[in-house]
């Protein structure tokens, strides 16, 4: 019982200590002799060192009474009151023993471990300690890591402080004076630079070490007498510096601190110039000699010259020279040589009975010749050279001048002499009789009266070679004249396509003598019928003619006896289809189907949402503004279920922008609306206390919208119209998520929102069709053009011209190939002529009794695409513009002078004032064999009034003309247009019908003027703007809903001009 006590005393030392704790308790020891060790913490304590009991200790003055009742019972639990202790249980000695908790002691020496209860201990630090990242450290330690920090309790415990004080060693060496600054050992490093560039200098241990670098490493010796410094063994060595500056005059050395140096020097030289002698060095230079070079070769034949690059030169020239030989005249210099004289020495002392020759080198030498000579005498013949004189002949001279009207003799010392005779002679002229010699003259009498035919129109004379001659005179007066009776000028005809050519013959001179030898009529010859006795004298014609579409000429040649001509040139225009224009009656003159539009599938929808150049864009846009919202009634059904009543309101609708694509069909369009993610909320409320309310969401990944729309023309007004004829909505991926509903219910819900909510969509959304379908129909109409247009005059001066180009839509075929819009169209403008044709000429099949249809749209090639925009222009349209112009007068016009040329005056043509009129209109025709377009114009009149040589000159003439044509695209005012390209000119022929002034001899000049350059000159100004050009519409679009910027159009973006039946077609893309 006595060895409890300690223990008992111990707790209460712990007890009354209160803060403190028993750490470890040794069992053993308590009953093992007199003294136990007992650990304990305090908070006062400086350390955990145990201390030993000894006797006579006083632990605690508090005892507690040992005659108390023992304090547990054997085996059953207690407390030891020992916070560090658990499962406390009463030993075999009633003591009330715990197992002591491990853990609490941390295992560093700078912490005093204490335990206050068994899951919670203390480690605090003891004064003079750091505990450095879970290491012990006393006060002055320095860091093993860094001997320039240290431990210093006073400031810090939880780390080293920098102490720039202490001495360190960094551990390198290579360093010197190592010393601590801002915490760190910083050493100097030893200096091992040996100054060479070549070596790699390096401390190792404590030694300097100086290891060469590679061979050939670019490096400096710091000597500028050498270049291109390498490194070799570890030395810095350089090539030495060439300082040669290549000047003779100067000494050349090198300086390492300075380089090359160049000294003047006073030594001889060569200035370059092979012409100076004596040459020196003066300050670097090299400065000429005063002497000069001698170049003289001593040779006649070459200039001698000294040049500053080449030295002495010796040019040869060909001037003359003299050979030494006086037998050669005109010696020249050749080639550096003097050649002798291609003349020989003329050694002729002019007399004919000397011969003399020339010896080289000598001279003229002389020798007599015999021969015949001339003594000078004319009368003596045979004269001769004997011993060098010239001796008479023994024959006389012949003094026949061969007129036999003079008798001939020799005088001596005078010559021949003649003397006049009277005989009979022949002068050899025709024209003459009785010929006799007079004054040494055959003369005869004058017989030319004999030559006189007694025509009126021949000029009669006599040719003293041939005898009488008898010219024709080609004036008018004298020609025969043809008269076409029918048909008449400028004329155009409908009826039978078979007619007689008629007309006559006449004379205005000489009628009863001459007659028509040749006559053709459009090359067929043609015998016209003589003159009945006692009736007029003309020739009477009939030539038969089947009339083709278009213009048909009339050419007609004559040459009659004299071989006079007549040549007249007219024309009718023939078609059973004509257009009367009626200002006041557009609808009388309209071509039907003038004007084609295919509209293929870009034009409706082009799948670009970009611009605003198709119609599913602009329908995009004008759905983009519609409320789904609005459409929607609130509450938007009421509807009964299980008995119950209830209202269902959709609210708070949102979903993403409408999308619309357009799709062609037979008769019309699909339209195809997507509205994606739809999402509302919905409510279903009922009155009744037995129906539940319920709410929720509903969403759709999208709403689709079919609508197709029939596209036609008013049987009554003629207008387009467009009618829906079905609409059908579906939502897609329906979802509806209520509150607390049960299934029936939202079964219900669906089967309301694919049913009824999808057929309220349906009308709501043919309201919204059937806003807009006037637009579509006001779009479609305002593809029926009307609208005026300027063409631009002729020449300067005049006026232009307004046409108005009226059209009706007579036609609107959709299919899935394409939507083709047929318009009736004509063009109309006051008239101006006096001129009274049937009207613009008609195409009519070409005659052939088909029917003609629209092209196979579209006609333009596949590649790179189907084209999607083509306008077609029927001819007969296309004849109504020039016929425009020529209806309003514009085709009745003065022509400047200068049109037939700016040099007139080298014709002797001054003054001219010259106007023309178009008989008939100009027009276009495709009828032909090769169905090539060609423009045809008859019957253009032309009046000439000028001075011909100073000589008034008035003039008729006609023309007809006929060229091959082109349609092509240009850029006009307005736009693209469409115009005639008018070729060289297959068919040209000029009549001049009436000339007065009498320079009858004119005409052919005249006419050639006019066929070579008025007439080409005229063609050309009837093409481009004047007379073949259509603008090509654009159609607006901007009015079609409110919002659309001004220039929101559809154009056409021109690929090819093509050819397709009785079309021009213009084919091309949306622009």
């Amino acid at each position: 019982m006595g060895k409890l006590w300690p223990v008992f005393i111990a707790g209460l030392f712990v007890i009354g200590c209160g803060g403190t704790a028993i750490e470890e308790l040794d069992a053993k020891d308590v009953g093992g002799g007199g003294k136990d060790t007992i650990h304990v913490t305090d908070d006062d304590s400086p350390d955990s060192a145990g201390r030993e009991d000894v006797a006579g200790d006083d632990v605690s003055p508090d005892l507690p009474d040992l005659d108390e009742e023992p304090v547990c019972v054997v085996g059953e639990a207690c407390d030891d009151h020992d916070p560090c202790t658990i499962d406390d249980k009463c030993n075999e000695d009633l003591i009330c023993e715990g197992t002591l908790v491990a853990g609490c002691d941390d295992g560093l020496d700078c912490t005093i471990d204490s335990c206050v209860a068994e899951d919670d201990c203390t480690h605090e630090l003891a004064p003079g300690w750091c505990l450095i990242e879970g290491e012990c450290f006393q006060d002055g330690d320095l860091d093993p890591e860094n001997p320039c920090k240290i431990c210093i309790t006073a400031i810090a415990t939880d780390q080293f402080l920098v102490d720039d004080t202490l001495t360190c060693d960094d551990g390198n060496a290579c360093t010197l004076n190592d010393k601590c600054m801002d915490g760190i050992c910083v050493g100097q490093s030893m200096d091992c630079d040996d100054g060479d560039e070549c070596s790699v200098d390096s401390c190792e241990d404590g030694v300097c070490k100086h290891v060469p670098v590679d061979d050939g490493l670019a490096c400096n010796d710091n000597s500028f007498c050498t270049i291109n410094d390498k490194c070799v063994e570890g030395k810095c060595v350089g090539e030495v510096v060439e300082c040669d500056d290549n000047n003779i005059c100067t000494d050349d050395s090198c300086d390492p601190e300075f380089g090359c140096v160049y000294q003047f020097n006073n030594a001889p030289c060569d200035d370059g110039n092979p012409c100076s002698v004596g040459d020196t060095c003066q300050q670097g230079e090299c400065v000429a000699g005063s002497d000069e070079l001698n170049c003289d070769d001593g040779n006649p034949c070459t200039d001698d010259y000294c040049s500053p690059v080449e030295g002495c030169l010796y040019i040869n020239h060909t001037r003359d020279c003299d050979d030494g030989d006086p037998c050669t005249v005109g010696d020249a210099c050749n080639k550096g040589q003097c050649e002798p004289g291609t003349e020989a020495l003329n050694c002729d002392d002019g007399n004919v009975c000397h011969s003399g020759t020339c010896v080289p080198f000598v001279g003229c030498q002389y020798e007599f010749v015999d021969g015949p000579c001339d003594d000078g005498e004319f009368c003596t013949v045979g004269d001769y050279c004997h011993e060098g004189v010239c001796v008479p002949g023994l024959e006389h001279a012949d003094c026949d001048d061969g007129n036999p009207c003079t008798d001939d003799f020799c005088t001596p010392g005078v010559g021949c002499e003649y003397n006049f005779n009277s005989d009979p002679c022949d002068d050899g002229n025709a024209c003459t009789a009785q010929d006799m010699c007079v004054l040494g003259v055959c003369t005869g009498v004058d017989q030319s009266a004999m030559c006189d035919d007694g025509l009126e129109c021949t000029e009669d004379s006599c040719d003293p070679d041939s005898g009488c001659v008898n010219t024709a005179i080609n004036d008018p007066e004298c020609r025969p004249q043809v008269v076409v009776t029918y048909p008449p000028r400028g004329v155009t005809l409908d009826g039978d396509r078979d007619i007689n050519v008629t007309g006559y013959i006449q004379y205005t001179r000489d009628a009863d003598k001459r007659m028509p030898r040749i006559m053709t009529i459009n090359n067929s010859p043609v015998i016209p019928m003589p003159p009945t006795p006692g009736s007029d004298p003309i020739w009477n014609f009939t030539f038969p003619m089947h009339s083709k579409q278009g213009m048909n000429p009339i050419v007609i040649d004559v040459n009659d006896s004299l071989g006079l001509k007549d040549h007249v040139v007219q024309t009718y225009y023939y078609s059973t289809q004509y257009y009367p224009v009626d200002i006041d009656n557009p609808e009388s003159s309209m071509v039907p189907d003038g004007l084609a539009l295919y509209l293929g599938q870009p034009v409706w929808d082009d799948g670009d949402r970009s611009t605003p150049d198709d119609i599913a864009t602009i329908l995009q846009m004008y759905l983009a503004n519609m409320d789904l919202a609005s459409m929607i009634p609130s509450p938007a059904a009421r509807e009964s279920f299980l008995g119950c009543t209830y209202n269902i309101y959709i609210e708070d609708i949102t979903y993403g922008a409408p999308q619309v694509s357009l799709t062609l069909i037979d008769g019309g369009l699909s339209m195809h609306v997507v509205i994606p993610n739809f999402r509302a909320k919905i409510r279903a409320t009922s009155s009744a206390l037995h129906c539940p309310n319920t709410k929720g969401t509903v969403t759709a990944s999208s709403i689709t919208i079919d609508s197709q729309l029939a596209i036609t023309l008013d049987a009554v007004t003629g207008e387009p119209r467009v009618v829906p004829i079905s609409t059908n909505v579906t939502v897609h991926n329906l979802n509806i998520d209520l509150e607390g509903a049960v299934g029936a219910l939202t079964n219900w819900l669906i089967n309301f929102f694919e049913g009824t909510f999808a057929r309220k969509i349906e009308e709501a959304f043919e309201e919204k069709i059937e806003e807009i379908i006037p637009k579509l129909e006001e779009a479609l109409a305002g593809l029926a053009l009307s609208e005026d247009f300027d063409i631009p005059p002729f020449f300067d001066g005049m006026s232009p011209v307004t046409l108005g180009l009226r059209t009706k839509i007579s036609r609107l075929d959709f299919s899935p190939a394409g939507a083709i819009v047929g318009m009736a169209a004509t063009v109309v403008t006051p008239k101006g002529t006096t001129h009274n044709p049937l009207g613009s000429i008609g195409r009519a099949s070409c005659l052939a009794g088909l029917p003609e249809g629209l092209p196979a749209f579209p006609v333009g090639s596949p590649e790179p695409s189907i084209p999607s925009l083509e306008l077609g222009l029927m001819d007969d349209l296309l004849n109504l513009i020039p016929y425009g112009l020529y209806w309003s007068g514009a085709t009745t016009m003065p022509v400047p002078p200068e049109l037939i040329g700016d040099k007139v005056s080298d014709y002797g043509i001054t003054d001219m004032v010259l106007n023309v009129d178009l008989l008939l209109p100009p027009i276009v025709t495709a009828c032909n064999e090769d169905e090539a377009l060609s423009i045809e114009v008859g019957d253009i009149e032309i009046q000439a009034d000028m001075k011909l040589f100073g000589t008034p000159v008035q003039m008729t003439m006609y023309a007809s003309i006929a060229a091959d044509v082109d349609i092509v695209a240009i850029d006009g005012e307005a736009g693209k247009e469409i115009s005639l390209a008018i070729q060289e000119p297959r068919f040209i022929d000029v009549e001049i019908a009436s000339l007065s002034g009498g320079l009858a001899t004119a005409e052919d000049l005249l006419g050639g003027l006019v066929r070579d350059m008025l007439i080409p000159q005229l063609l050309e100004s009837l093409t481009g703007d004047s007379l073949g050009s259509f603008p090509i519409p654009e159609f607006d679009l901007s009015g079609l809903i409110e919002g659309l910027p001004g220039d929101a159009s559809i154009s056409i973006l021109i690929r090819e001009v093509l050819r397709s039946g009785a079309y021009t077609v213009v084919s091309g893309d949306v622009g």
